[in-house]
């Protein structure tokens, strides 16, 4: 069982979806969830940007993953991971 809740900026029919949640439990192990976790975005941008619009226009996604085991082995129960960009000297 998967969870979509969308955020708008609005409450009218046409209103923006400015962020997606998306939450995957996950019942066992996955030695692929890295993987996983690429496809299950790429699933979800599909479905939000249509044809010719903008990337620009794309929502902002959290994914919670709910998991029976610590996928990093540093015996914790959160971690928030970020895409950053960082200077190369």
């Amino acid at each position: 069982m998967d969870v979509s809740i969308t955020e708008k900026d609005g409450e009218t029919e046409d209103s923006e979806i400015i962020r997606v949640y998306d939450i995957e439990p996950n019942t066992r192990k996955s030695f692929s969830l890295p993987k996983r976790s690429r496809y299950y975005q790429a699933v979800t941008d599909i479905k939000l940007l249509g044809s010719g619009v903008g990337y620009d226009k794309l929502p902002g996604l959290i994914t919670i993953w709910i998991l029976p085991y610590d996928p990093f082995g540093k015996n914790m129960m959160i971690y928030h991971v970020k895409n950053t960009v960082e200077k190369m000297n």
